[in-house]
This record gives structure tokens, sequence and C-alpha cells, in this order.
């Protein structure tokens, strides 16, 4: 379509994309603690399997740090 980035059009995305090696233009994007979210995602499986009465069903939240990268794309 003959669009440009970021002349035309921003590129942003969550976390890194696996080909923003092959692209000509750095993608901005909010890089995510990935690891951390899958050791807590257990660690709350796992209480819930020990103390199923503790967390009465709800559904746990957590905010984690995470970093916004803003580069050539927007």
């Amino acid at each position: 379509h003959g669009l440009r980035i970021p002349n035309d059009l921003s590129l942003f995305c969550f976390d890194k994309m696996d080909q923003a090696p092959f692209l000509e233009q750095p993608v901005s994007h909010i890089s995510m603690p990935l690891e951390k979210m899958g050791e807590r995602a257990v660690q709350a499986i796992a209480e819930c399997l020990r103390h199923p009465r503790k967390t009465g069903g709800r559904p746990c939240r957590e905010i984690l740090e995470s970093e916004l990268v803003i580069s050539s794309s927007c």
C-alpha cells in the first residue's frame, strides 16, 4: 500500500517482537516481565491448591513493573 513507518503510521507492540531484528525500523513496545509473570502465576495456583478456602475463588491481581520503550517507529 506504500505506507511508511513512522511517516504514515506508527507501529507499537506489547513485549518485544521476535521479528524486530528483521525490520528496518526499531519497534516501540512495552517490555513486560514475562518470566516474573509466569513465576507469580505458578505461585498463585499453588497457593489456591494449598489453601482453597483462603482465596475464596477470587481472582488474584498483582501489578508488575513494565517499561515503555519508544523508538523511531512512533
